[in-house]
């Protein structure tokens, strides 16, 4: 009986009490949320490296990616390329980047070999940046070349070249390729 009395003149506080400590404990958490926050403000940009299989992270002050990448003391070649742009303004709090670096390839059409340092993965891409028109048509295939003596280290894009002829359809000539 006693005890009833005594919980019918706590039970009045103890929502609100429950209240208070909901919102205490929020706040606790909010400014902590904030203050890890400022922190990463203060220290710099966060910039994490994607480079030849390799991982790397650092923090920068730099107005630019470039600008970053040359303090951390990341050499880049000017066929490198780097997703984000080189010329990225940094701006938000964190960046990944990735660096594709360029190496030699052999580019074979036909009779004609084309030495180039370029640093794209598919065969569209190598065959743009060498200069040779690629149809749809063509079969292109890529082959890691072991050869150091003859053509060095690298890639070899073979181009088996589709036939070119025009097709003549009721008077309508198109040309195309098979």
């Amino acid at each position: 009986m006693k005890f009833r009395r005594h919980l019918q003149r706590i039970r009045p506080y103890s929502g609100r009490a429950l209240v208070v400590a909901v919102l205490l404990v929020a706040t606790l958490i909010f400014s902590y949320a904030g203050s890890t926050y400022a922190e990463t403000k203060n220290a710099g940009r966060l910039i994490t490296v994607y480079d030849r299989g390799v991982k790397s992270a650092f923090l920068t002050e730099a107005k630019t990616l470039g600008e970053a990448l040359k303090d951390a003391n990341i050499e880049l070649d000017p066929r490198d390329t780097v997703e984000p742009s080189r010329d990225e303004e940094l701006v938000a709090p964190e960046y990944k980047i990735n660096i594709y670096r360029a190496r030699p390839v052999v580019v074979i059409d036909g009779t004609t070999r084309t030495k180039v340092m370029t640093p794209y993965q598919t065969s569209e891409r190598i065959a743009a940046d060498a200069g040779i028109p690629l149809y749809p048509e063509d079969i292109a295939t890529t082959t890691r070349l072991d050869d150091l003596t003859g053509d060095g280290a690298g890639l070899r894009l073979a181009i088996d070249r589709a036939v070119p002829f025009v097709l003549d359809l009721y008077g309508r000539k198109n040309d195309t390729r098979t």
